[in-house]
C-alpha cells in the first residue's frame, strides 16, 4: 500500500471519529465560506516543510475537500471552506522517507479564518517510538522495510536480516577499527527493524530466509540514522569457478549465479552514454563492459537485493542496489560523476602535514626496502586504475579473486605452495576482518599503494598478525 493511500485510510477513519456536520450546512451560501491557513514544520530538521501537498476533507462529505501547497516557509492557505469538521492531511517525499505513514489532524472549522499547525515528530520522537528511549539517548537509528520474495515480488518472507558496519575506537594511542553487528527477525508480515545502526555511515546489510538469501546491499544511513529499504530474498546457486592467474597457476572461487539477466545503461552529464564502462554485480565475478550507448548486459545474475558496482575512467566508482527478481527486469539506469581533484580541496594544515609526512616515509621505504612493490601518486596518475585490484595484480605471488564484495586479495604462503590471506592496513590503521579493498575506500581516494607479498619483507612496525603478506593503501590527492 503507498504512502498516499495508507493517509487517506487514516483520514476516512479519523472523518469516522470526528462529529458528523448536518447536511442542511452544506448548502452555506458563498458568502459565508471560511478560510484554514497553517504551517507544516519539519521537526527533524527543525525547518518549515516546503512543497507539502495539504489537503482539508470534510467529515460530512468525504468527496468535498480543499488542496493547496506549502510555500518556502511552510505556510499554507485554503479558501471556499464550508463550515464542518475536517480532516487536514498532509503528503511529502520527506514522509516517506522516515516512514511516517501519515501526518494528520482533525479541526473543526466554524466561522472566520482557522489556523492549524502539523509537525513532523522529531527524529529522536521516532527513534524512541521504533525502538525505546535507550536507543534514541544514544543518537542510534534504525533500517526497517520488509522481506520481500524475489520468485514471487508480492510474496513477503519470514527471515533474518543483519547489518554490520566498522567503528573507530581509540584504544591507548593506537586506533582500532572494529565490526559492529546487529541482526533481527521479521514478524510473520515479513516486517523487520533493526535498531541501533549508525547515522551519517556506510553499512553492509544481508538477508535469508530459509536457502533464500539476498547479496550484500551497501547502504549509506542517513543524518537521521533512519532507513527504509524493502529487501528481495532469491534463490542464489554458488558455483566453483576455476580460474588461472598470470602465473598459470589455478584457483579455485565461489561465485553467485542464477537464471536473470540484468539489463541497464550508463550515463555521464545530461544523460550522455559513457562507454567502456565495467560493470559488475558483487559475488558474481561476472563483468560487462558498455557499448558506445551504454547499455550494458549481465548474465546467469542471481534474483534477489545485489549490489551492482560500475566504473568508468575520469569518474566516481558508483555502486547502486539493484532487486533482481523473476520474469523481466526494468533497465538499471547508472548516473556516473566526473572524479573531483582532491588537491582543489582546503584542507586543514594538520591533514596537510599528515599527508606530508606519510608521502616523506613512503618514499623512504621505496630507495630502502627494495623488496617492496611500491606505487606511488605519479605511477597511479600515468596508469589510473578503474580498481585497486588492477594495481594488486601487476605484484608477483598476488592475486585477486571474487568475493562477496567485490574482490579479496591473497598472497603466497610461507611455504610458497598455498595462498594466505595478507592483512591490509589504511593509513596506518590495520583493517580487521574481510580484506576485501574494494569495500574499503573508492580507488579514486587512493594515494599511494606498497605491497609485501612476504611476511619477512614486511616493515617492523606493520608487522602481519597472520603470518602473510601486508598490503598498505594511502589516501590522499595525487598531485
Amino acid at each position: 500500500m503507498t504512502a498516499h493511500r495508507r493517509a487517506l485510510a487514516w483520514g476516512v477513519a479519523l472523518l469516522c471519529a470526528l462529529p458528523v456536520v448536518g447536511r442542511a450546512q452544506s448548502g452555506t451560501s458563498a458568502a459565508a465560506r471560511l478560510r484554514l491557513t497553517g504551517a507544516v514544520w519539519d521537526s527533524t530538521l527543525s525547518a518549515p516543510l516546503a512543497g507539502a501537498s495539504v489537503q482539508a476533507v470534510r467529515a460530512d462529505d468525504p468527496s468535498q475537500l480543499r488542496t493547496g501547497t506549502t510555500d518556502a516557509k511552510g505556510n499554507f492557505r485554503l479558501d471556499g471552506l464550508a463550515p464542518a469538521d475536517y480532516a487536514v492531511v498532509v503528503y511529502h517525499p520527506r514522509l516517506d522517507s522516515l516512514g511516517i505513514q501519515q501526518l494528520s489532524r482533525g479541526i473543526s472549522v466554524r466561522s472566520g479564518e482557522s489556523r492549524l499547525t502539523l509537525a513532523v515528530p522529531s527524529a529522536r520522537t521516532l527513534v524512541t517510538q521504533v525502538c525505546g528511549e535507550a536507543s534514541a539517548a544514544l543518537g542510534a537509528g534504525y533500517l526497517r522495510g520488509m522481506l520481500r520474495d524475489a520468485e514471487q515480488p508480492g510474496v513477503t518472507r519470514v527471515g533474518t536480516v543483519q547489518a554490520e558496519w566498522q567503528s573507530l575506537t581509540l584504544d591507548g594511542v593506537a586506533v582500532r577499527r572494529d565490526l559492529q553487528r546487529v541482526q533481527a527477525r521479521t514478524d510473520s508480515a515479513g516486517v523487520f527493524v533493526l535498531c541501533g545502526i549508525p547515522a551519517n555511515d556506510n553499512m553492509q546489510v544481508q538477508a535469508w530466509s530459509s536457502t533464500d538469501s539476498t547479496g550484500i546491499a551497501a547502504l549509506l544511513t542517513t543524518e537521521l540514522g533512519i532507513v527504509l529499504r524493502d529487501l528481495y530474498t532469491g534463490r542464489i546457486r554458488r558455483d566453483r569457478l576455476v580460474l588461472t592467474d598470470s602465473s598459470a597457476d589455478t584457483l579455485v572461487a565461489e561465485v553467485l549465479r542464477g537464471p536473470a539477466v540484468v539489463r541497464g545503461r550508463v550515463e555521464g552529464a545530461g544523460g550522455r552514454p559513457l562507454s567502456n564502462a565495467q560493470v559488475t554485480v558483487w559475488g558474481t565475478g561476472v563483468q560487462a563492459t558498455s557499448s558506445d550507448s551504454g547499455v550494458f548486459v549481465l548474465p546467469t545474475m542471481p534474483t534477489g537485493t545485489h549490489m551492482l558496482d560500475v566504473r568508468v575512467l575520469g569518474y566516481r566508482a558508483t555502486r547502486q542496489i539493484v532487486d533482481i527478481v523473476a520474469g523481466e527486469n526494468a533497465p538499471v539506469t547508472v548516473a556516473m560523476n566526473r572524479t573531483t581533484s582532491l588537491d582543489t580541496v582546503r584542507v586543514y594544515a594538520s591533514r596537510a602535514d599528515m599527508l606530508a609526512r606519510q608521502l616523506s616515509e613512503f618514499e623512504q621505504r621505496r630507495r630502502v626496502a627494495g623488496t617492496g612493490r611500491f606505487f606511488g601518486p605519479s605511477d597511479l596518475a600515468k596508469r589510473p586504475p578503474m580498481r585497486i585490484g588492477d594495481v594488486l595484480r601487476m605484484v608477483p605471488g598476488v592475486r585477486v579473486v571474487p568475493a562477496t564484495y567485490g574482490e579479496r586479495v591473497q598472497m603466497r604462503g610461507l611455504t610458497f605452495n598455498s595462498w594466505c590471506t595478507p592483512d591490509v592496513w589504511l593509513d596506518g590503521i590495520r583493517v580487521q576482518g574481510d580484506n576485501n579493498v574494494e569495500s574499503m575506500v573508492s580507488v579514486d581516494d587512493i594515494r599511494a599503494i606498497e605491497v609485501y607479498a612476504s611476511p619477512q619483507t614486511v616493515p617492523a612496525q606493520f608487522t602481519s598478525l597472520t603470518g602473510c603478506g601486508v598490503v598498505l593503501m594511502w589516501t590522499g590527492p595525487r598531485k
